[in-house]
């Protein structure tokens, strides 16, 4: 009422004092401007009846020509249905609802103050630039302010802040305990720790008290700011000590628009001493004559001015008075801007035209409307945050300080005072609950099993390549090519050694340490793998060389033409590995793999990145294949020569091992590829089964090997020494190993399968036994001369079947003689004894005549052709 009064009085008056194109005006406006006043007492129903009554007046001249007001937006759009319909503008000091804008419903209303869409812009830009808010929930009031102050929110946050998520949760306008429970109970679902609410004063208090109650006000950790309809004489009441709500509204924000700022902004300094200056007598009783009463309600008293000036006075310098002195300063201004006639009128259209077109430095600052709406636009106007701080206690009534801590000024926030928050300081509280992600390490444990594995693959790779080395001279070692074992040995040494780069992450060592780990992986475990494989391929390769030789030709083959192979393609690996090095390094990465419900990560691993790199794994990939598969062909083939010389039983099997190792463990490793601790230990499994299927299947039965013939050693030995009735016939032969125009020739004392060319093979038996003794080294034979053999065997055995023949016609033979020389068949069995026997070595037949008589004499036989029969 004082600023429209001001206002009136400036006009009428010409006073330039606040704003300058007022000065002067009462001499070229022939317009005189008068007021009325009437209270809506914040309802839409007592607005509506008062809109009614005034445009309903018979007397022209007490119609009004333009209305301020009202407070509420729910009144200001009733009112501006009637007055949009009778063609009367209406000019709000205070309505902020959106809907408003809606120039078909209401083409002549208009605003001083910016509508909620525009006051959300510094409200959002405010919590994400200053406070670094990126998840709100809003609690808002289901009505037309509410709903259009929330959409005004949303809209800015998606235009200024894109990355903030809002969650709106609504209320109803009737408010029930109930109500107001389930409310907050929803609110504090969200998790989110900034809330802004959209209500008035009068839901304030049930709302903040449940809030504090439930945890999400109060605490510490919950900060809450309010929008404009929360006056800020709610921190201005008695509040107990004591009470939720003390605790509740400590540090607690609201955003308002403002005329200004005292002491930053002259113009307004300059408003509030005006209105000081009203603190006279005349004035005052001015004042008072507009002031309303109420006789039919004496319950509604109201205070009158000359009972408590300080107060009245105190009151008229804060809140929306500045905006009600610049709606009135427009208005006038517009209506003597209208070109018309004098003796005719100007109707409201015309007036609202020029008051969208109005611009001046008003007690607000810049006013400069929207011309399609008429609403003030919001980068013209000033907000403020106000910090309800709790300043200490009188007696059990807790005291706050309203302090205004940054205001928004050509769309820039400005801090003038420092801010306190719910837990009592200064420093900005997070916008969600702290989270500490769960880095996925290896971790100790699974640390120290990949290198006991390697330590184990180390152990077992050494004492083999030393225990060849110890026993290179032995018939089963160098039958075994000593050469192709160490290479063997070093090939699993690399390959384990590649488990120790596997189990060492960012837990221990630095994320470069980790990149170089990276490619070390690969290279390790390419060269291992290629040199096991490669020795095992070159090793058949030689054998079947020399074994599969049609002709047979004699052929020499030196270490140096099968160890070529394996140059070329650990030199193949190694161009491969560099060059991958060299164009597509991989870096070690810690990604995030689970997000909560705000999008933080709350757990992390950490990898090898591969990216760019798939040419070249699959390059390398190729050639380890081509290695595994070349040499299960080149064992395939040496699958018919004996084991002395090429390993194909055990190669075989250990390939079969490895495949069965690869069948579980890949699928595993891809399925679990996102573990890291899977990921680790299936890896270091794979690796050291491959080691030690090779070193268990290609060694062991070499020590095995070597062990038995170290014992048959010592026990022919044994054999040899003895004396007395266990007598020892040692029988033996030698064999010189030729194969047809070719033989076996040793290069540089290593021939192939590193035997003489001439072995010597012993067999013992012990005599009387019945057994044979079947150790010993078996006979290599070549496949042709193989054949040979067999037909010859065949042969010896059809002419021991005739030579059987011969015996059995020769013992008939014997009968027959036996009975012409009338002998009895005792006589003749004791006489003649006759052994014949199924091996050829060993065929014989023998014939043994009667012994002679007493007399010397011999039996005589009168038998025909005897000695024919017998010859």
């Amino acid at each position: 009422m004082a600023a429209v009064l001001l206002a009136l009085e400036h006009l009428n008056t010409g006073n330039g004092t606040l704003v300058e194109e007022v000065g002067g005006l009462d001499e070229r406006c022939n317009i005189k401007f008068t007021s009325e006043f009437k209270d809506t007492a914040l309802s839409e129903s007592e607005s509506l009846n008062h809109v009614v009554e005034l445009t309903g007046r018979s007397q022209e001249t007490e119609l009004p020509a333009a209305y301020v007001g009202a407070f509420r937006s729910a009144c200001s759009m009733v009112t501006s249905l009637v007055t949009g319909l009778r063609g009367i503008p209406q000019i709000s000091p205070v309505s902020t609802s959106s809907h408003l804008n809606d120039v078909g419903q209401y083409p002549l209303f208009g605003r001083t103050v910016p509508s909620d869409d525009g006051t959300a812009v510094p409200a959002i830009k405010y919590l994400r630039e200053q406070l670094g808010v990126r998840h709100l929930a809003i609690l808002y009031v289901n009505d037309s302010y509410g709903n259009a102050y929330t959409a005004g929110m949303q809209l800015a946050a998606a235009l200024h802040a894109p990355d903030m998520t809002i969650h709106a949760f609504d209320l109803p306008i009737t408010l029930t305990p109930d109500v107001v429970e389930n409310a907050v109970s929803v609110l504090k679902s969200s998790g989110y720790l900034y809330f802004f609410g959209i209500f008035d004063p009068r839901q304030y208090e049930p709302i903040m008290t449940e809030a504090y109650h439930q945890g999400i006000a109060g605490d510490g950790e919950h900060n809450w700011m309010f929008s404009d309809a929360l006056s800020t004489s709610v921190t201005q009441r008695g509040i107990d000590a004591n009470s939720p709500l003390r605790f509740a509204i400590q540090g607690s924000i609201q955003i308002a628009a403002v005329g200004g700022v005292p002491g930053r902004d002259p113009r307004y300094d300059l408003f509030l001493q005006s209105l000081r200056d009203l603190r006279n007598s005349v004035d005052m009783a001015t004042l008072q004559s507009y002031h309303p009463t109420y006789p039919d309600e004496p319950e509604y008293y109201v205070q009158t001015i000359a009972e408590d000036p300080e107060s009245y006075f105190s009151r008229v310098t804060t809140g929306s008075v500045p905006f009600m002195y610049d709606a009135v300063i427009a208005l006038g201004l517009a209506a003597c801007n209208v070109d018309y006639n004098e003796t005719d009128y100007f109707d409201g259209y015309q007036h609202f035209e020029k008051f969208k077109e109005t611009e001046f430095e008003g007690a607000s600052g810049t006013i400069r409307f929207d011309r399609a709406t008429g609403t003030r636009l919001a980068d013209a106007a000033r907000f403020t945050i106000t910090n309800f701080v709790h300043m200490g206690n009188v007696g059990n009534t807790a005291t706050f300080e309203n302090v205004e801590t940054d205001v928004f000024q050509d769309g820039e926030w400005i801090n003038v005072e420092p801010r306190v928050f719910n837990d009592g300081t200064s420093n900005t509280p997070p916008d969600l609950p702290p989270v500490e992600p769960n880095n996925l390490y290896i971790g100790a444990v699974l640390r120290s099993i990949g290198i006991v594995i390697t330590c184990s693959i180390w152990a077992i790779s050494m004492g083999l390549a030393l225990w060849m080395a110890c026993h290179r001279e032995a018939p089963v070692v160098r039958a075994s090519q000593p050469i192709f074992l160490g290479i063997i040995a070093l090939g699993c040494f690399l390959m384990g050694t590649s488990i120790i780069f596997l189990s060492l992450d960012d837990e221990v060592v630095s994320t470069e340490t980790c990149s170089a780990f990276c490619i070390l992986v690969p290279w390790f475990f390419s060269f291992g793998w290629i040199l096991s494989f490669s020795a095992l391929y070159a090793k058949t390769y030689r054998v079947n060389k020399i074994f599969h030789n049609p002709k047979c030709r004699r052929m020499k083959v030196t270490v140096k033409d099968v160890m070529a192979p394996i140059f070329l393609l650990q030199t193949i690996a190694n161009t491969i590995l560099i060059v991958w090095y060299s164009t597509a390094r991989p870096e070690w990465v810690r990604e995030t793999t689970k997000e909560d419900l705000f999008g933080r990560e709350i757990e992390t691993s950490a990898s090898c990145d591969y990216g760019g790199s798939t040419g070249f794994i699959i390059s390398l990939c190729t050639l380890l294949l081509a290695v595994l598969f070349y040499t299960l062909q080149q064992a395939y083939a040496a699958r018919d020569v004996s084991t002395e010389f090429a390993e194909t039983e055990y190669i075989f099997l250990a390939l079969a091992e490895l495949l069965l190792v690869s069948f579980v463990g890949f699928p595993v490793l891809i399925i679990a590829n996102d573990d890291t601790r899977a990921r680790f230990y299936v890896s270091a499994a794979v690796i050291a089964g491959t080691c030690m299927s090779i070193l268990v299947l290609i060694f062991f039965p070499k020590v095995a090997a070597f062990r038995s013939q170290h014992e048959r050693t010592k026990r022919t030995r044994e054999y040899s020494s003895q004396a007395g009735s266990d007598r020892v016939r040692i029988s033996g032969f030698s064999i010189m190993t030729r194969f047809g125009n070719g033989s076996l020739d040793e290069d540089d004392g290593d021939s192939i399968g590193n035997v003489s060319r001439y072995s010597r093979i012993s067999r013992f038996s012990r005599v009387g036994s019945g057994e044979d003794d079947k150790a010993g080294v078996k006979v290599v034979q070549h496949p042709q001369e193989n054949e040979k053999l067999k037909k010859t065997v065949a042969e010896l055995q059809s002419k021991n079947k005739k030579l059987m023949a011969q015996v059995s016609r020769l013992a008939e033979l014997h009968k027959k003689t036996a009975a012409r020389l009338d002998m009895s068949e005792s006589e003749l069995s004791e006489s003649m004894f006759l052994s014949t026997t199924g091996n050829l070595g060993n065929s014989s037949a023998f014939l043994r005549l009667p012994a002679a008589d007493s007399r010397g004499t011999a039996p005589t036989h009168d038998g025909e052709n005897d000695a024919s029969d017998l010859s």
